[in-house]
């Protein structure tokens, strides 16, 4: 029966008739639900399922194919202007949830301003106006090189990461080099990761991590102070940025004429 073409045939149309129908697909997903719930009760499956996942991705090949098709996954799904409308809609909706409030205070408005330069958020633009306002020398966009150690290997998908962005690089009056690494939330296990082996495998570099507590110790100090001082476009927030008020922000050949 089975080598039969025609009954395999009949059977594979069966199959994609039943997941186009939705009360199918509904019953499918809570039965395949209530199994897993069933089979996480079990110690012996939890550790042969961690195990072997540990095995994968200690496997190079293993990782190379999960990146490449999340990467071939997510290029093809923000090629359809659905899933991308979906996608902003739903981060908007996050972002006015109050049960998410305190969550998203990080304003990603990237761009060139008129007074700094380039900046990646309102936050990253703020940091470089305090340090041009106390007179400290910084770049931005500098790279440097990490090995990652084993006990990171999960978090990444390549032996080493020869390209590891900084936020922002000073020169103290001393000479040294301090980074400076706006960090929105230490749950970020990557960013976290990333900053560590920065400060283990560059002891030259002493990295200052910039948490929401020390921004706002910082706006209090210096808001109004970069607002009166004429050399600044002016202190960013969600409500006033480069984004939304191009006039005051951008320099004149960037900015971008009003719709009619």
């Amino acid at each position: 029966m089975l080598e039969d073409p025609e009954h395999r045939r009949k059977q594979i149309k069966g199959t994609q008739d039943n997941w186009k129908n939705k009360d199918f697909r509904a019953r499918h997903a809570e039965a395949t639900r209530k199994e897993l719930e069933e089979r996480w009760k079990d110690s012996a499956f939890r550790k042969r399922n961690s195990e072997g996942l540990e095995k994968k991705r200690k496997d190079p090949e293993f990782r190379k194919i999960r990146s490449e098709s999340a990467k071939n996954t997510m290029s093809k799904n923000w090629g359809r202007s659905e899933f991308r409308i979906a996608a902003i809609s739903g981060s908007r909706r996050s972002r006015l949830n109050p049960e998410y409030n305190g969550r998203y205070y990080l304003f990603s408005v990237h761009g060139i301003r008129r007074d700094v330069g380039y900046a990646k958020s309102t936050w990253e633009a703020n940091l470089l106006r305090i340090f041009k306002y106390v007179g400290r020398q910084f770049l931005t966009g500098e790279r440097v090189r990490v090995s990652i150690p084993d006990r990171y290997q999960e978090l990444f998908h390549e032996n080493k990461i020869s390209d590891v962005g900084l936020d922002c690089v000073v020169n103290d009056p001393r000479g040294n080099k301090r980074v400076y690494e706006i960090v929105t939330s230490k749950k970020n296990r990557i960013k976290m990761a990333k900053l560590e082996m920065i400060a283990e495998q560059h002891p030259d570099m002493v990295v200052r991590q910039v948490t929401l507590d020390i921004y706002r110790r910082l706006e209090r100090r210096f808001r109004e102070k970069i607002n009166q001082d004429p050399r600044f476009a002016g202190w960013e927030d969600g409500k006033d940025n480069l984004r939304n008020n191009q006039a005051k922000y951008a320099p004149e050949d960037h900015k971008q004429p009003k719709p009619l």
